[in-house]
C-alpha cells in the first residue's frame, strides 16, 4: 500500500514536471525577438529638427520578426491633427541590433504626417515576432526652431547678443576665427564670451569705442572657425544658421526732423501769413517737436516750436532750416527753400530766370560768367561786348560758363551755346549750336546742331562752382570742349538757359569768335539747270564755284549766277577791236613799245640838237606798229 502510494506520488510528480517543462521547452527551443528598447530621444526631453530615432532589438536563438511600427502620438503642446505611424521594413528595421531612423525617413512614409514644432509626443516602437514586443517614451517635445539673436550696445566697446533660447558656443579670442563680424563700422570683434547652454546672452568685445550716431550691424557665419553654435535641445540640437546684418540697438541716434509746411520751392508774397510746421522725433527722447528752432538764411531766427506763423519775412529766396538737439547733444535738422516775392513784377509764382551775370535790376550775381580759351568777361543783362577771339581750324577750344539759379543749380534744365551769328540774327538761326538738357533724374543729354559740319569732338562737363568766390552761393558750371572744322560766316556767339519753371534768358556776345584757317571739309557741290543746260558746281569759296565746263559762277542772294564772259572773235584783217582774240597780246606789245620809244637815253643818242627832233630814227618794227589802226567797237 505504501509502495503504491509512493509510485502514484512519483508518477504525479513526473506528470507535474512534464506539464511545467513543456511550456518552458516551447519558450527556449525556438528563435524569437525578446525585447525592443528606445535609446533616443529619452523621456521628458526635446529633440531637434534633424533628430533620429535610435533603438535596439534583442532576440533569443534568432530573430523571426514579421512586422513592426513606430508611432508618434500627440499628448500636448502645439496642435497636431496628423497621423504619425511608420511601418518598419522587415528585416531591415526589425533585425537584431542597433537601429537609427532619421526624421526624413519617418516623414517619407505614407502613414507618417509631418511633425509639428512645439508639440509633445509619446513615442511607441512595437515589433511582432509571434507576440508583440513594445517600448515607449513619454512626453518628448519637438523643437525644430534654429536659434537667432538680437543685438544691443551695452558698453562703450561692447555689444550684447540676446539669443531667443539658451545656446552652446565656445570662447574665441582670435579675430581670424571669430564667427561674428560687424557692418557699418571699421571696428572688429576682438573676443566673444562662451555659453554652455545655461544662458542666452553673449558678449562681443570690440576693438574700439562705438561712436554715437553710428549705425552698426552684426552678422554670424556658421561655417567660420568656432562657428558651431547650437541650441540646448537634448537630442540632435538645432544649429544656428548664417545670420546677416542684425541692427545694433542702444546706440544714441540723432533726432529726425521733418518740415511738413510750407512745401519746398513754394512762393509767397507780401501780406501772406506763412504757416511753418514740423516734427522732431528721437529714438531715446521720443517726440521733441516743441524744441524745434527755425531760422532763415536771410532773416536769421524766425520762430520756434512745432508750429508758428509769420508774415514779416524779407523779399527774396529763403532757405529755411528747422533744427533741434536731443539729450545726448546729437543735432538734427531739415531745410526747404521758398521765394518771398513783393509781386511788383506781376509774377505770382517762381519766374526769375537763371543768369550768367546780373539780375533784372543790374545786381551782379556771377563774376566772370563766360570764359573762352581763358579769356573771361562779366556777362551783362542782354548784350555783352566781347573782344574778338581768333581760333584756328582743327584746334580744341574750351568754353566755361557759370550759371546762377535762385532755386539752386539742380533746377537748371537747359543750356545752349551758339556760334556764327550775324547782325540781327537770333540764337535759333545758328547753324552751329551745342545744347545741354538735364532731365528730372539728373541725366544729361548733349545735342549738337551742325548742318554745315563745322564742329567735331564736342563734349560737355558740369559741376557746382562758386559764383563769385563766396562758397555759400553755388552756380552750375558748364564746360564745353569743341573743335572747329571750318571757318564761320559770322563771329557773334550767344547763350540760352532755362530752369525747371521754364524761366529763360538769352545773352549775346560780340565781336565774338573768328575761326581762321582752311576748311577740313570737302568742297560743297550743287546740281542745277540754267537755260536748259544741267550744270554740276563745285565751290571754290563761300561765294564762287566752277562747273564741269570750266565756267565760273557767283553766289548772289542765295542763288548761283554764271559769270558773263565776252566772246572773243578771230579777225584776220588789219582792223582790230577789243573782241579780237589777240587783243591782249597787241595791247601788251604796244605798251612795251611806248616805254622803249620814250626812253630818254635813246632819245639823247639819236638827236644832234637837244632842242629839235628832226633827226629822230624810227625802227622798222616801230614803223610797222604805227600802221596798225585800233578801233574800239562799242
Amino acid at each position: 500500500m505504501k509502495l503504491q502510494t509512493l509510485v502514484s506520488l512519483s508518477a504525479f510528480a513526473i506528470l507535474l514536471f512534464a506539464v511545467g517543462f513543456i511550456p518552458l521547452m516551447n519558450q527556449y527551443a525556438f528563435a524569437a525577438v525578446t525585447s525592443v528598447a528606445i535609446e533616443e530621444p529619452e523621456a521628458d526631453t526635446s529633440f531637434g529638427a534633424n533628430f533620429s530615432i535610435d533603438y535596439t532589438v534583442s532576440d533569443n536563438l534568432g530573430n523571426t520578426a514579421t512586422a513592426g511600427t513606430i508611432t508618434f502620438t500627440r499628448t500636448g503642446g502645439s496642435p497636431d491633427a496628423g497621423t504619425h505611424i511608420y511601418t518598419m521594413a522587415v528585416p531591415a528595421d526589425t533585425s537584431t541590433g542597433e537601429h537609427t531612423i532619421s526624421r526624413t525617413i519617418l516623414e517619407a512614409d505614407a502613414g507618417f504626417d509631418a511633425l509639428v514644432d512645439g508639440s509633445e509626443y509619446t513615442i511607441d516602437i512595437s515589433i511582432t515576432d509571434g507576440v508583440a514586443f513594445t517600448d515607449q517614451e513619454l512626453i518628448v517635445t519637438a523643437d525644430f526652431t534654429s536659434p537667432s539673436f538680437s543685438a544691443a550696445k551695452t558698453a562703450s566697446n561692447q555689444i550684447t547678443l540676446t539669443w531667443d533660447e539658451n545656446v552652446n558656443s565656445v570662447l574665441d579670442t582670435a579675430t581670424a576665427g571669430n564667427p561674428f563680424t560687424l557692418g557699418g563700422t571699421a571696428l572688429t570683434v576682438s573676443s566673444t564670451s562662451a555659453l554652455n547652454g545655461a544662458s542666452n546672452t553673449q558678449t562681443l568685445t570690440l576693438s574700439g569705442v562705438i561712436a554715437d550716431g553710428s549705425s552698426i550691424t552684426v552678422s554670424y557665419d556658421k561655417d567660420a572657425v568656432n562657428g558651431d553654435i547650437t541650441d540646448a535641445v537634448t537630442t540632435d540640437p538645432n544649429e544656428a544658421p548664417d545670420i546677416n546684418n542684425i541692427d545694433v540697438s542702444g546706440i544714441p541716434q540723432p533726432p529726425v526732423v521733418t518740415i511738413t509746411a510750407p512745401a519746398d520751392s513754394s512762393s509767397f508774397g507780401i501780406g501772406d501769413s506763412i504757416l511753418f510746421t514740423g516734427t522732431a522725433t528721437d529714438l531715446e527722447d521720443g517726440d521733441i517737436s516743441a524744441s524745434l528752432s527755425w531760422s532763415s538764411d536771410i532773416d536769421g531766427v524766425i520762430g520756434s516750436g512745432a508750429s508758428f506763423s509769420t508774415s514779416s519775412l524779407s523779399v527774396g529766396v529763403h532757405t529755411i532750416t528747422a533744427s533741434v538737439t536731443d539729450s545726448d547733444t546729437n543735432p538734427g535738422s531739415d531745410s526747404i527753400t521758398f521765394k518771398f516775392n513783393n509781386r511788383g513784377d506781376g509774377c505770382d509764382t517762381e519766374c526769375t530766370p537763371p543768369t550768367l551775370g546780373v539780375d533784372k535790376n543790374g545786381k551782379r550775381l556771377v563774376e566772370n560768367g563766360f570764359t573762352y580759351n581763358e579769356n573771361s568777361i562779366n556777362v551783362e543783362l542782354f548784350f555783352t561786348p566781347y573782344p574778338l577771339i581768333k581760333v584756328n581750324v582743327g584746334e580744341e577750344n574750351r568754353a566755361d560758363f557759370k550759371i546762377y539759379e535762385n532755386m539752386g543749380p539742380e533746377k537748371i534744365k537747359h543750356f545752349s551755346f551758339a556760334f556764327g551769328l550775324g547782325q540781327d540774327q537770333v540764337i535759333s538761326q545758328s547753324k552751329a549750336m551745342i545744347e545741354l538738357d538735364i532731365d528730372f533724374d539728373g541725366k544729361e543729354i548733349v545735342t549738337v546742331t551742325d548742318p554745315e559740319n563745322v564742329l567735331e569732338d564736342v563734349r560737355v562737363e558740369t559741376s557746382h562752382v562758386s559764383c563769385d568766390g563766396d562758397k555759400r552761393v553755388n552756380c552750375l558750371g558748364v564746360t564745353i570742349f569743341h573743335t572747329f572744322r571750318a571757318p564761320l560766316d559770322f563771329n557773334m556767339v550767344a547763350t540760352d538757359v532755362w530752369d525747371i519753371k521754364r524761366n529763360a534768358w538769352q545773352n549775346y556776345y560780340n565781336h565774338g569768335i573768328e575761326v581762321i584757317g582752311k576748311s577740313l571739309n570737302p568742297p560743297k557741290e550743287y546740281d542745277g539747270i540754267n537755260r536748259g543746260q544741267i550744270y554740276h558746281l563745285t565751290e571754290t569759296s563761300k561765294t564762287t564755284a566752277v562747273d564741269e565746263f570750266g565756267n565760273f559762277w557767283t553766289l548772289k542772294y542765295d542763288k548761283w549766277y554764271k559769270d558773263y564772259v565776252v566772246k572773243k572773235v578771230q579777225d584776220t584783217g588789219n582792223v582790230k577791236n577789243r573782241n579780237h582774240s589777240a587783243f591782249s597780246d597787241w595791247k601788251q606789245l604796244q605798251a612795251e613799245t611806248a616805254v622803249s620809244y620814250f626812253d630818254s637815253s635813246k632819245i639823247q643818242s639819236t638827236v644832234d640838237d637837244p632842242f629839235t627832233y628832226e633827226h629822230l630814227t624810227i625802227s622798222h618794227r616801230e614803223q610797222t606798229l604805227q600802221t596798225l589802226y585800233w578801233h574800239d567797237a562799242k
